[in-house]
């Protein structure tokens, strides 16, 4: 029998939700994916385009596709023009603070990392200040949290600490907690890389410091008395500016299981923007190679066949742009643009369990008397059979540094072809382990990489594992 298509539309800029058609059509897309439930539970077989006129939509919450819409489309106009956003819109009533900042009250509680003012990410409050050329960090300095330069702030809590790994392998984050007696600060974190180290001694960069706010562009939330100080650039005009500041982490996230996968589903035509970043979340250790990562991403896939996001533009986004975590098959990214993130572009990451005898750091061996010499994975929970083709990826990794443009770990049969990679600072492609294998790499155009680490190159992989 002929598979049957409905279509939805979705306007936002309509005042009154109709009943999704096009000339009614509903202001949400959460009203459109509960019609297209509601459509599925009485012909499962029927697939659903859900069409997104143009216009920016703000998200609450990510988008949350189950198995329940499998055979589903979201379709934008445009990737230009119609753009999912992580962030809200913040109603900025600005007074002068001193000659050069102004400042605002914002609702209690309201907590973000990213500000956005006329659609350009401003730059959080940092020492030393923001240099587009000046190398590691866009600045950095051997004192950036010593003793002396940290008695000069007042509350140095809160206050995000980033450093390379003393070998340039990548790079730490910490968060401020505290002072030590002798005036130095207690640190959290560090557990963002795989090959422990001390702290290199001469790049870092500390930011989320008012008395580092200093410079043009540069901003600074007071979380306790709920007020945003910023120093505006010379192209803004306070006065009718939109100010926007990001509140989720992921905004799509397609997500089922192994015996009950999201099947058919496409995301095309869209752009995505204005995420968290998440370099402070829980990090995983990738085998024994030197990473470890966050398993989320901006679009996260996990359980899926027969998957696609296409012809959309992921920019200005705090951490990884699209992440195929554990099942995945079949899965398609293709023609997108990816820039201006601040982890990597492409990850598939396969789950532990799936690997025999698995080991978790450089310095941790499985004794051979004690392998697990069967060949291939335990079980299914590894993405395998997909393809990235035609995607262009560059300015990657801005704020965490053990990142890629395409990342495989875990994984089996990917085929990554006809991209374009550059200005990223580690691997172009990184491929983290043995584990499973028959990937193949082709037609990619990778270049200007291992801008801000050291010791790899545009293309890097390890083979630590099991033999």
């Amino acid at each position: 029998t002929e598979q049957k298509t409905v279509d939805l539309y979705v306007d936002v800029n309509v005042n009154t939700s109709g009943d999704g058609s096009m000339d009614n059509p509903f202001t949400t897309i959460s009203n459109a994916l509960t019609k297209a439930k509601e459509i599925k539970s009485t012909s499962l077989n029927t697939h659903v385009n859900v069409n997104l006129l143009e216009g920016e939509y703000y998200l609450d919450k990510p988008i949350m596709i189950d198995s329940s819409l499998s055979g589903l489309s979201i379709i934008g106009a445009h990737p230009a023009k119609v753009i999912l956003k992580g962030s809200r819109k913040l109603v900025a009533q600005w007074q002068k603070f001193n000659e050069n900042i102004y400042v605002t009250q914002v609702p209690q509680n309201l907590s973000f990392d990213q500000l956005i003012i006329g659609d350009e990410p401003q730059i959080l409050a940092r020492y030393p200040n923001y240099d587009e050329n000046g190398g590691y960090w866009q600045g950095h300095a051997a004192d950036a949290i010593g003793k002396e330069k940290v008695a000069t702030w007042k509350n140095p809590i809160g206050a995000y600490f980033h450093v390379l790994h003393n070998g340039r392998w990548g790079g730490f984050h910490y968060k401020i907690i505290g002072l030590n007696e002798d005036g130095t600060p207690k640190l959290e974190g560090g557990h963002q890389n795989n090959r422990p180290s001390r702290p290199h001694e001469e790049y870092r960069m500390v930011e989320n410091v008012f008395e580092e706010l200093d410079a043009p562009g540069e901003w600074f939330l007071d979380k306790a008395n709920a007020k945003l100080y910023y120093y505006p650039t010379t192209k803004i005009n306070l006065e009718n500016a939109k100010v926007e500041v990001s509140t989720l982490k992921s905004l799509i996230q397609v997500i089922g299981t192994t015996k009950n996968p999201v099947k058919n589903v496409t995301i095309s035509n869209i752009g995505l923007q204005h995420t968290e970043r998440t370099f402070m979340k829980k990090y995983e250790p990738l085998l024994r190679s030197d990473w470890t990562i966050y398993r989320g991403g901006v679009v996260f896939f996990e359980g899926t066949e027969n998957c696609t996001i296409t012809n959309s533009i992921l920019k200005d986004l705090g951490g990884n742009a699209i992440l195929a975590s554990k099942y995945n098959a079949d899965l398609r990214i293709t023609e997108n643009h990816i820039y201006d993130c601040g982890g990597s572009a492409i990850s598939f990451i396969g789950d532990p369990s799936a690997v025999r005898s698995p080991a978790f750091q450089y310095g941790e061996i499985v004794p051979y008397s004690e392998m697990d010499t069967l060949p291939g994975p335990k079980n299914e929970l590894y993405p395998r059979n997909s393809l990235v083709e035609n995607n262009l990826i560059h300015r990657i990794g801005r704020t965490e540094k053990q990142t890629a443009g395409v990342q495989i770990a875990m994984a089996m049969d990917i085929t990554i072809r006809s991209n374009s990679i550059y200005d990223v600072p580690r691997a172009g492609i990184n491929i983290g382990d043995g584990t499973w294998g028959g990937h193949l790499i082709e037609k990619n155009d990778v270049f200007n990489t291992v801008l801000k680490t050291s010791d790899h190159g545009s293309f890097n992989s390890w083979g630590r594992d099991r033999f």
